[in-house]
């Protein structure tokens, strides 16, 4: 998750629980599609489904916490066990340069750091419950939010309507996993689990990634343990997805348990925001500077003797296995944001000092609400490339099948009922990207019963949602020729996580397929990825790879941090073009594909070491866990949740692209 990408909330229709079910249930019905004949299912035509809070629409075609000095971790993994080795057979294209494959193609899978950092918090763990909770304040359950308008299906009644009897019925004895936000590294090497003390421990975006991982994963290699990886990780994204479709994406698990680093980090406690975990964490060392200002927040940190950070405690306490909810609008759009006190201080001429609380703040940024959001299109992402894994590899499991069926209608039916023009270009290339998953699952007989729309106003969705997205590209001649902007402000940009690439290359091949040329859409990828993209990232032949921007910003190229989630969009982008221009019967586009090809090696071997400090991100003392960022002159040696699935996403994909057998 990466704190600085998250929409404010949206106000919202109200959807009462009654109203949600009925609809919910009458697209469930016992006929949800088992889908277990790879590419086949029912022939039936698909029911519409009209969820909460609306029915789709017809379509009409036109960086992570420093490394503490202290407490070395408890239960940090040991040694490598599971692994998945490489795909073997399948045609494979012409050899890539040697220099551009090593460390690449020979990659093995290993997931025994994924394992410690995504832990079971389910209810065979002792972790969050289902059904209604006893009290307000009981650990486990989720809560009621009635000011947001929120309703959960809570009784077995109410899973049987969203997912099916089979489903209703096994679900209590599946295990959740989700993954923990940071992961970071301790003065002896050793690593400990870190939460968030504003946002939360865990949450629903990375999760939902590492769903991405494991069903690709599990497409290459079936198996059980894999399977139940998979279904934790789907579990906890729905398990914090209310019936309007629309999750909320933080939560807390139990602090002592999962969080042994220091005092700090072991409490069921938090704050407010991120600024105030600061304020209350460390005193500004210039305080007699801010005086006048009671409210200030630290322009820098005042140390002990020792050099560590001064440190107070959080201040409010939390039920453990909670989620997180401070929703800032009600479904009637009335304001329901949190209201909080932060601390004020004096300066007593040598120290500073808390005189007291300040008067009623509003909290203005939610990290965690039930309105549309990148972490709900992710969640949708994570159910659509789930049933496409479950398709491809004839998976039988009534119900799990059912599962997956019923959150892929709800999240799908919400990411639709969201206007195209309203979503930012990563936002919208997310949906894309889901869509195209959707439409492989459904084939051309429709195979999923109960969504939302059948296989043809699928496919016209997709025109709309690409319509949408080509509006964010700068299409003049210039140094930003090809890129996708964000909102309205065309000096500043964001390296982290352009999809465009790719999701206009997976576009492309299922329209392709479905019988419809859509040659604009490649023709805008390659407009991408030969203009602004190339040049920010450094990946045409002779270009000076290591020196990559991060940002714009005012116009102006930023060099920061490069972190993962930076360049494995781009990297799966490129290697979708090239498996495209491949196709193409066009001399002068296929001619491209090796051109590609290659750039998308340039930027995996980032990963592995062909970086601007020449050092790998994947940490040789323990395979699997991969390092949060390169800096400037060293990488950054933390390996939290975000970077870790996606490195070992990235590079299970590339070994697969490099064999030949690329299917994604």
């Amino acid at each position: 998750m990466n704190s600085s990408v998250h929409p404010a909330p949206a106000p919202r229709h109200r959807a009462g629980r009654a109203a949600a079910l009925t609809a919910l249930a009458l697209i469930a019905g016992g006929a949800l599609s088992a889908c277990g004949g790879g590419g086949g299912g029912s022939s039936a035509a698909a029911s519409p489904l009209a969820p909460a809070p609306a029915a789709v629409p017809a379509p009409t075609p036109a960086t992570d916490p420093a490394p503490d000095s202290a407490t070395p971790a408890t239960g940090t993994p040991t040694a490598p066990a599971a692994s998945i080795p490489p795909s073997s057979g399948g045609s494979a294209p012409a050899p890539a340069p040697a220099a551009l494959t090593a460390g690449l193609a020979d990659f093995t899978l290993q997931l025994d750091y994924l394992d410690w950092l995504m832990p079971e918090v389910g209810p065979g763990a002792d972790g969050f419950r289902y059904g209604a909770a006893p009290s307000a304040d009981a650990a486990g359950y989720r809560h009621a939010k009635p000011e947001a308008g929120v309703a959960w299906p809570t009784s077995a009644a109410d899973y049987a309507a969203l997912v099916g009897a089979d489903a209703a019925a096994a679900l209590p004895g599946w295990g959740l996993r989700s993954v923990v936000l940071y992961g970071s590294r301790n003065a002896d090497g050793s690593y400990s689990r870190v939460q968030d003390l504003s946002q939360g421990a865990t949450c629903v975006d990375d999760t939902a990634r590492a769903a991405l991982l494991l069903a690709d994963a599990y497409a290459r290699a079936p198996g059980a343990e894999l399977l139940a990886r998979l279904r934790g990780a789907l579990a906890f994204v729905a398990y914090l997805t209310p019936l309007s479709g629309h999750n909320y994406n933080c939560a807390w698990l139990d602090a002592p348990r999962f969080f042994t680093r220091d005092a700090f980090q072991r409490q069921n406690r938090h704050v407010m925001t991120s600024a105030e975990l600061m304020a209350r964490s460390s005193y500004p060392a210039d305080f007699s500077a801010l005086a006048n200002d009671r409210l200030a927040l630290p322009a820098t940190l005042l140390r002990d003797a020792a050099g560590a950070p001064v440190r107070v405690a959080p201040w409010a306490d939390h039920a453990p296995y909670s989620i997180v909810m401070n929703d800032l609008v009600g479904p009637d759009g009335a304001d329901i944001a949190p209201v909080y006190r932060a601390p004020t201080w004096g300066w007593n001429g040598a120290a500073p000092v808390q005189t007291g609380w300040s008067g009623p703040l509003k909290l203005a940024h939610s990290s965690s609400a039930a309105a549309p959001s990148m972490a709900g299109l992710r969640a949708f992402w994570a159910f659509a490339h789930a049933r496409r894994a479950l398709t491809k590899t004839g998976n039988a499991d009534a119900a799990l099948n059912g599962f997956v069926d019923g959150y892929l209608r709800l999240t799908l039916a919400a990411a639709l009922a969201r206007a195209p023009e309203s979503l930012s270009a990563k936002d919208g290339a997310i949906v894309i990207a889901a869509l195209a998953d959707v439409i492989d699952s459904v084939g051309s007989t429709g195979a999923i019963t109960g969504l939302p729309a059948d296989r043809a106003a699928l496919l016209s969705h997709l025109d709309i949602r690409v319509a949408a997205l080509l509006a964010h590209q700068e299409t003049a001649n210039g140094d930003t020729l090809g890129l996708f902007r964000d909102g309205d402000n065309s000096a500043n940009w964001n390296a982290w996580g352009e999809l465009e690439i790719y999701a206009l290359a997976r576009a492309h091949r299922v329209a392709d397929a479905a019988g419809r040329a859509r040659p604009l859409w490649l023709e805008r990828a390659m407009l991408a990825a030969d203009g602004f993209y190339a040049t920010a990232f450094g990946y045409l032949a002779g270009a000076d790879g290591t020196a990559r921007i991060t940002a714009l910003s005012g116009g102006n190229r930023v060099a920061g941090d490069q972190i993962v989630y930076e360049q494995t969009p781009i990297m799966l982008g490129l290697m979708a073009l090239a498996l495209e221009t491949t196709r193409s019967a066009d001399p002068a586009i296929s001619v491209r594909a090796v051109q590609y090809r290659d750039a998308a090696l340039r930027v995996a071997g980032w990963l592995v070491g062909r970086n601007r400090v020449g050092q790998s991100l994947l940490d040789a003392g323990f395979p699997g866990r991969v390092r949060d960022a390169v800096a400037a002159t060293k990488i950054n040696t933390n390996a939290g949740g975000e970077s870790s699935v996606e490195g070992l996403r990235a590079l299970l994909l590339t070994r697969d692209f490099l064999a030949g057998r690329a299917d994604w």
